[in-house]
């Protein structure tokens, strides 16, 4: 029954079951699935408004609207709620390439001032592995937020957001986007959000996962 709802809602918002080179679902639960706390095994990201960003390298490579993303990409965690890729550049590549990033994963994107911390980490072995970033409670204002995660599957290529248990607890107070951009925001799936009534205990359900299937081919390998 939370699957229909949940899917039921995301249509409503405007968004689809499938989009420019991925299908979106919402599992009905179980393994590999859902939100799974990283903050005490995962590396902390030093993150704050003066420092908003943290780039990482995800150690697989896998594909993101037909382009294949290297193991040695750049992916700038951003306290907003949102990863940029950036793949095929120097590690200085975040300044002189921030109007063009080559794409955006965003689990929950707010203007977030602050959390408890930011955690990512890379679990599995070698054809298996799965990038786990986790933003910690986050913090909305003066409202402290549950804490979401988004997962990069190595074998299915698949990108999971995941929900953690208390999510609906805490009322969203301004707008947020939730979904994928492709590289220069030629393709997407999105869904925007506005205050509590789908962005909180009705649409993201503790323990949703928000599941974004590729369905294009790779170019260029």
């Amino acid at each position: 029954m939370r699957v229909s709802v949940v899917s039921t809602l995301l249509l409503a918002l405007g968004g689809s079951a499938s989009a420019q080179g991925y299908i979106e679902s919402v599992p009905g639960g179980g393994l590999p699935y859902g939100f799974v706390d990283i903050s005490q095994s995962g590396t902390p990201l030093s993150l704050s408004l003066n420092s908003p960003v943290g780039a990482i390298r995800p150690g697989f490579s896998f594909p993101f609207f037909g382009q294949q993303v290297s193991a040695d990409a750049q992916l700038f965690v951003k306290m907003t709620g949102e990863i940029d890729l950036v793949w095929g550049a120097g590690p200085d590549a975040f300044v002189s390439l921030w109007p063009r990033a080559q794409g955006s994963i965003a689990a929950f994107r707010a203007p977030y001032s602050s959390a408890l911390g930011w955690y990512w980490e890379v679990q599995g072995s070698p054809g298996s592995r799965i990038l786990i970033v986790e933003w910690h409670f986050a913090v909305q204002g003066n409202n402290p937020r549950p804490s979401f995660e988004v997962k990069i599957y190595e074998a299915t290529a698949q990108i999971e957001h995941a929900y953690g248990d208390s999510f609906h607890d805490n009322p969203v107070t301004s707008t947020g986007e939730i979904g994928l951009r492709s590289p220069m925001g030629q393709g997407m799936i999105t869904h925007m959000c506005s205050g509590h009534d789908y962005c909180a205990g009705t649409t993201l359900f503790p323990q949703t996962s928000l599941v974004y299937t590729p369905t294009t081919a790779v170019s260029g390998t």
